[in-house]
């Protein structure tokens, strides 16, 4: 997308909101930069309005507004600093800029407005009138331009974009896929990389930085430090094969799985059923730990013990074994975790949104 900013001069009792239509995007930009003519004029004071010029989406030319654009905005927020560091100097060091530059830059916009707007003194730098009357419009036209920016990076963003999301299987295989259709049926031409772990792997990748937010328990110790966003809460059943003594029950009692051959589901830091056991003063015989649901239910399949997995992982499972709720009641809470959501790129942060607006038709 390429921007311009261009100056014309209209009365100030004649100034208006410019809207600026791209797309599906509006935008009010209003910048007044009043100025007197050195006359009266019949049309009272005069302003200048900088008018942004649609030239068309054209994101291979460029991602940021046009230099010309940039220079002309670049000045008012040199001047804006200025003020607020009450030093040419100091705001010179935090822009990056020279001393010369910034000088440079007040003496252009004031050459442009044609009034002097600051003052040098041994105190710092002062207002003079006309710059005390000019302040609102440029703080107003600075934070306006800012925003320009971000929902032009955010356009941009959505338009080529990487998501980057860590994950358990269940939620890779009963959620992601559904959801990542739609919103690339929105946008077509953003991509997602997903990396599979467990309650411990996950937030490490996240700290990593290998992926922009994963899925998580809130309840696990390695989420500490991370922003969550609580998802959901379900529960597991106790799987067992077809055949097996126990398998016509409505219920079964955690003290009966006990003492039978189990399987683990290996989920990293935290295993909902294995602090269930340990709740209860239990300890099941553990005879084989599997890191996914698939070769869990295969071997539960074949006899060669029972287990507990989450509900979720259990759908359009094609296997003969039988599923049955538990007594207690194991619960699973889940949740994203991220270092911190507003630090999330543009089409991460989309993304979220729209998984937890849809997130209800999932189940």
């Amino acid at each position: 997308m390429t921007i311009s900013l261009c100056f014309h001069h209209i009365p100030l009792n004649k100034i208006s909101k410019t809207n600026i239509i791209n797309s599906n995007i509006s935008i009010t930009y209003v910048f007044a930069q009043m100025f007197y003519t050195g006359g009266q004029s019949r049309d009272g004071p005069f302003v200048s309005v900088p008018l942004i010029e649609n030239r068309g989406w054209k994101q291979e030319e460029t991602k940021e507004p046009s230099l010309k654009g940039r220079k002309h905005m670049n000045r008012y927020i040199a001047f804006l600093k200025v003020l607020d560091l009450n030093s040419i100097t100091k705001a010179a060091q935090t822009l990056g800029y020279t001393q010369s530059a910034v000088s440079q830059m007040i003496q252009s916009l004031e050459k442009e407005l044609q009034l002097n707007l600051i003052r040098r003194s041994r105190n710092g730098v002062v207002l003079t009138e006309e710059g005390k009357k000019l302040l609102p419009y440029i703080e107003r036209a600075v934070n306006e331009y800012h925003q320009l920016l971000e929902i032009d990076r955010e356009i941009l963003g959505l338009e080529d974009g990487l998501i980057r999301i860590g994950t358990l299987s269940s939620y890779s295989s009963q959620w992601l896929p559904r959801i990542i259709k739609e919103f690339q049926e929105l946008y077509p031409r953003v991509r997602f990389r997903l990396r599979q772990g467990d309650y411990t792997t996950v937030p490490e990748y996240i700290r990593q930085g290998s992926v922009d937010f994963g899925f998580v328990s809130p309840d696990a110790e390695t989420v500490k430090g991370l922003e969550t966003i609580f998802i959901t809460e379900g529960s597991h059943s106790a799987i067992l094969p077809a055949g097996h003594r126990l398998a016509k029950r409505k219920r079964i009692d955690l003290k009966e799985l006990a003492s039978e051959p189990y399987i683990q589901l290996e989920t990293g830091c935290l295993s909902e059923p294995i602090e269930m056991f340990h709740k209860l003063g239990l300890q099941p015989e553990i005879e084989l730990r599997m890191h996914d649901n698939f070769s869990v239910c295969t071997m539960v399949e074949a006899g060669i013990g029972v287990s507990i997995m989450p509900d979720l992982a259990l759908r359009k499972m094609a296997f003969s074994i039988v599923a049955i709720p538990t007594r207690p009641v194991i619960k699973r809470k889940v949740a994203f975790a991220m270092k911190e959501k507003k630090a999330l790129p543009v089409a991460s942060r989309r993304f979220l949104d729209f998984f937890m607006a849809r997130f209800s038709e999932l189940n």
